[in-house]
């Protein structure tokens, strides 16, 4: 097992550089500085108590400016990769002690490098260097050849540990290297997803809303236009869309099935699924009896219409039916009473007729109706009922009509494909199908009309397809089933009287006799959102994806499964204190901004994608520095516009420098204002880094990028304020 040793580790980078290491199945030891208070929050979600065993996450107590201390850690420990992440990174306030981050962030490096050569320990070491080394710019875009001019006691001090580095890989053969970072902050391809688009509610598979290009890169990434996506509180913009293609090799990409009785969903192993209270957990880590969070389906509108029959026939025809592209259409049934119920809708739906004839299948003798006449509706129906991969779905008429319709579809579905046998007495008892975009819809539609509660199983076959079995719960109160069972009682009416005019078992009907009362709650209806199976799935996708969404969060697979992450920026970035800004504003608990340098332009990205720019510039075969960077820029008025944006509020400037202030255009209230205090006595006007090396050299590149961060950002601190009261 590898081991790694992080300073910085409950930074934003070192916290997010510590899940991902985790996930690779390294041994991670971070160094945190002994203070008043415990500052771990960002790393408590993958905290691991030090009394248990096996653990993998293991912290210590250290300081940079303490070399003896550094000294022995790395001795210690004897990692195989050391991330230098540590810092007193703040540009302003380096002007206010100026020595102190000279010693944090230039001697302590030195302090780590010469540990390592002192103790003769055989590791990599990684230094995050900074974009504020070329300060005043030489040249646009920023390269690993770009001249640096720094312009604050903190770009000098990384500057010194920039060559450091370089000096110790140079004179002592270290495997030392400098990642150049600019300013920063997966589901299977059939995953249901609940969308909504200009106001219609549909349910889609990623695949669906984009088919990744089979010849394409193996990374293909959209931003799809007007789709909204369910997250289980709202309907959320869809931002960003990356299809990956499955490696089958890295562990990480296999997918599992992760089963409750409210949901099932097929994800990778390093997928970020949500805990019961909101915590990330790796789908890798769930297990059996975990709890994960689950939320309520969305209420859908009258929004479409049609007639009562012919949502009937579409549910027989979802059931039972099939047709061709070339709209060829057959119905299989062998209940008489049915194929004479489906061939009057066919006739008044299209005004067609049927030829019926006996086939062979593999489990017997058959009736099949063949579908005359028409054909244009068929044709029309058909895009309807089935996915471009020929699943069958639920039509979108048929999930935006009234719930007498939608009770209708389903009554049409039940006679040709739901359980009939079973004695209870309600109508909707059990569905059963292949296509995990229809049984999503299926309990969509209960959702919606009979409100039954509903125990979701997933059944592998030899084809390793799989079946979804959606186990349908009583509607019916029990305590009424027992003052019905009293009341024929108190009249003389015998137990197999009773069980023949209500249909209520013989045992329940005894057990009331027997002085017995009925529980309030199915047994099946308690601990819906615990998993009850887990199976890794021989029928892996080709493609995952994964999904930004306005929230952050979205709801996938059969039933109302929540998975979700969200970015952890230090309150003190000018990132950071805008977005918190924006939420407190939007919540009440803030009036206005104050900033400085409005025209100040940088180059943000996600921290997720450079910290694994980190740990890839670690396996190369060779040391090399790198620019970590997405190549675009913005300034802080743009980051201004889109964090107020995705609250909808529109800024609107007037004035220049000082006297500038940003407007909410609908109130005519001041909710930005420039403060001097906040502009440095040297600015750094333009930084925008050009990641070329890192592409051609390490295939890397940014996934998430401007528009996506600020938006998960915002949505971060607003969730913030709605679980803590306020940030």
């Amino acid at each position: 097992m590898k081991k790694a040793l992080i300073t910085g580790i409950t930074g934003q980078d070192g916290s997010y550089l510590a899940e991902l290491l985790l996930d690779k199945g390294y041994e991670v030891h971070g160094i945190i500085r002994r203070a008043s208070t415990f500052n771990t929050q960002r790393i408590d979600h993958i905290y691991q108590d030090p009394h248990e065993e096996n653990i993998r996450l293991k912290l210590h107590y250290g300081d940079m400016t303490d070399s003896s201390n550094l000294s022995r850690l790395v001795e210690k420990i004897n990692p195989d990769e050391i991330y230098n992440l540590a810092a007193q990174s703040h540009v302003g306030t380096s002007f206010e002690i100026p020595e102190y981050t000279t010693d944090v962030d230039a001697m302590g490096t030195l302090r780590l490098l010469d540990a390592i050569k002192e103790s003769e320990v055989k590791c990599k070491f990684y230094q995050a260097s900074t974009s504020e080394l070329y300060g005043k710019v030489q040249e646009i875009p920023q390269t690993e050849e770009t001249p640096f001019y720094p312009r604050s006691p903190y770009a000098a001090a990384k500057l010194y540990a920039y060559w450091i580095v370089k000096n110790y890989r140079e004179a002592y053969d270290l495997f030392a290297v400098n990642g150049i970072l600019f300013n920063h902050e997966c589901i299977s391809e059939n995953t249901p997803l609940i969308t909504r688009e200009n106001g219609f509610i549909s349910i889609k598979r990623p695949c669906d809303i984009k088919k990744p290009k089979a010849k394409g890169k193996n990374i293909q990434q959209y931003l799809p236009e007007n789709i909204e996506i369910w997250d289980g509180d709202d309907f959320v913009e869809l931002s960003c869309m990356t299809a990956t293609r499955r490696k089958k090799d890295n562990s990480d990409f296999e997918c599992r099935v992760i089963n409750t009785r409210h949901g099932s969903i097929k994800v990778t192993n390093h997928h970020n699924m949500l805990d019961e209270n909101k915590k990330k957990i790796k789908a890798k880590n769930v297990e059996i009896e975990s709890k994960l969070l689950h939320k309520e389906f969305p209420q859908s509108k009258e929004l479409t219409a049609l007639s009562l029959e012919e949502a009937e026939f579409l549910g027989m025809m979802v059931g039972d039916g099939s047709i061709s592209e070339k709209g060829k259409g057959f119905f299989s049934c062998n209940d008489k009473k049915i194929m004479e119920k489906f061939k009057g809708l066919w006739s008044r739906v299209a005004q067609g007729t049927l030829t019926i004839k006996n086939y062979n299948t593999e489990y017997g003798s058959s009736k099949r109706a063949s579908l005359i006449g028409n054909n244009s509706y068929l044709r029309y129906i058909q895009k309807e009922i089935y996915t471009n991969d020929k699943y069958k779905k639920i039509p979108d008429r048929i999930l935006n009509a009234p719930e007498n319709i939608q009770l209708s579809f389903l009554e049409g579905y039940n006679q040709a494909d739901g359980l009939k046998s079973n004695p209870c007495t309600y109508k909707f008892k059990n569905f059963k199908t292949n296509s995990i975009i229809l049984a999503q819809g299926l309990i969509f539609l209960i959702n919606q009309t009979t409100g039954q509660d509903f125990n979701i199983t997933f059944e592998p076959d030899e084809n390793y397809y799989g079946y979804y079995s959606i186990n349908l719960l009583s509607p019916v109160d029990n305590s009424k089933k027992e003052d019905q069972v009293k009341e024929l009682a108190a009249a003389g009416a015998g137990q197999r009287e009773i069980n023949r005019k209500t249909g209520i078992s013989r045992d329940f009907i005894r057990k009331i006799e027997n002085g017995g009362h009925a529980v309030s709650e199915h047994h099946f209806a308690k601990s819906k959102n615990k998993v009850k199976k887990i199976i890794t799935d021989n029928k892996q996708p080709e493609w995952v994806f994964d999904l930004e969404t306005e929230s952050g969060k979205f709801m996938a697979g059969i039933g109302n499964i929540v998975v979700s992450n969200s970015p952890r920026r230090g309150k003190r970035f000018v990132t950071r204190k805008i977005t918190r800004a924006v939420a407190r504003i939007t919540k009440g608990k803030q009036d206005k901004i104050y900033l400085g340098n409005m025209n100040s332009k940088r180059d943000w990205g996600y921290a997720k994608d450079y910290v694994k720019m980190m740990w890839m510039m670690l396996q190369h075969d060779t040391p090399e520095d790198y620019v970590i960077a997405t190549g675009e820029t913005h300034t802080v008025r743009e980051f201004v516009e889109a964090a107020f944006k995705h609250v909808d509020v529109e800024i609107e400037w007037q004035g220049e420098g000082v006297d500038e202030k940003g407007i909410d255009k609908n109130t005519g209230k001041v909710l930005v204002e420039v403060d001097p205090k906040y502009f440095r006595p040297t600015e750094v006007d333009l930084l925008i880094g050009d990641p070329t090396k890192a592409k051609e050299e390490l295939g890397w590149e940014p996934e998430v990028k401007f528009k996506e961060l600020v938006q998960l950002m915002v949505q971060s601190d607003l969730e913030a304020i709605e679980e803590h009261g306020d940030i």
